[in-house]
């Protein structure tokens, strides 16, 4: 529409001069911003040495100018902007979360395997290495075996308690609305089931009235646990909070025990070097036995535990060079993810909420 045609002033429609700005009568005449005429293809001239304004980027610089002043001027604009992407980052944290705490720490998967996390603190490296695949397991037992030989005492090399904590790696085997199954990846220290394997004959049925039971609710727990720790977990039947795994549970193919291969277990440089605890043979892989917490029908005074191929065999109770292997139910809800990818060598980081 031309100017020609309406009378622009108070109480009168203001029509946009065209398509291509944007701008009424009103804003032209007040000089707001410079644009070509609506009866002009090329406008007026345009002095040597100097190009056109393009007609997009007018419509554009103009746009803008009205959106700063009903926003309040660039400040406004920024401080708009500050605060939709606060919002933004704020709305992908949330979601972020919310798949940590549902998705995140699944069970065992046939397909994909274990999720990892650490949780807690215990004495676990003296010089270095892994127990994995038992690389240095063997070199381990030899050295304490040396000092053995040589009638000194195991503490007399190593103190024990000069060890610094490490933090405890955990394989997910299960989880479900309520809880989380975790089981220590590897043997944390050697101890007898019992003290007296007479007693044993009468007690072992009840796992929960050993020794060993005792043991890693109490000095174990207070070791490696906080109080807002062990107020994650949840106790089982009559075995308290921190428990070993059944025979049973070491047979499910749904928690990954599938195969012997798949039971055995490693200990650590700490287990064996500063506690005596027993290495297989490099020629069955250097892996260690663990006890389970059923008592021997075959032999009462024993304990069912693993065996150098990763079977379930048992021995005496009273053996000190078997390790534990610990495992606890965490509940959902109690933890949070605060670090970490879930993989063994990345594993993700549990804290208490």
């Amino acid at each position: 529409m031309g100017l020609s045609r309406v009378r622009a002033g108070e109480g009168f429609f203001q029509p946009r001069l065209n398509s291509s700005t944007g701008l009424t009568v009103h804003e032209l005449m007040a000089g707001s911003v410079q644009t070509e005429p609506a009866f002009s293809k090329r406008g007026p001239a345009v002095p040597a040495g100097m190009k056109r304004p393009l007609r997009g980027a007018l419509h554009t610089e103009g746009l803008m100018t009205r959106y700063r002043k009903r926003q309040g001027g660039d400040e406004g604009v920024k401080q708009r902007s500050l605060m939709i992407l606060m919002a933004l980052v704020m709305l992908m944290m949330t979601a972020a979360g919310g798949a940590a705490a549902e998705d995140v720490l699944r069970g065992y998967d046939s397909a994909e395997g274990y999720i990892y996390v650490t949780l807690g603190k215990y004495p676990q490296v003296i010089d270095g290495g892994t127990p994995d695949e038992g690389i240095n397991t063997w070199n381990w037992r030899a050295h304490y075996q040396k000092h053995k030989n040589e009638e000194l005492m195991c503490e007399e090399e190593i103190n024990p308690e000069a060890v610094p904590d490490s933090p405890i790696l955990w394989r997910v085997l299960a989880a479900d609305e309520e809880k989380v199954f975790l089981l220590s990846e590897y043997i944390l220290f050697p101890s007898p089931m019992h003290e007296s394997d007479r007693h044993y004959q009468n007690i072992g049925h009840d796992y929960g009235n050993t020794d060993l039971c005792a043991k890693l609710n109490g000095a174990f727990a207070e070791h490696a646990f906080t109080e807002a720790e062990m107020a994650m977990f949840q106790p089982y039947m009559t075995y308290g909070k921190i428990f070993i795994l059944g025979a049973e549970e070491l047979k499910d193919k749904s928690l990954g025990f599938g195969t012997n291969k798949s039971r055995k277990a490693w200990a650590t440089e700490y287990s064996i070097r500063a506690c005596g605890g027993f290495v297989y043979r490099t020629a069955v892989g250097n892996s260690s036995p663990y006890w389970l917490r059923d008592q021997s029908k075959n032999n009462t005074r024993a304990a069912r535990c693993t065996k150098q191929d990763g079977d379930i065999g048992y021995y005496n109770c009273r053996n000190p060079e078997e390790g534990a292997r610990p495992a606890v139910h965490m509940t959902q809800g109690t933890y949070r993810i605060a670090g970490g990818s879930g993989t063994k060598e990345d594993p993700y980081v549990i804290t208490a909420k």
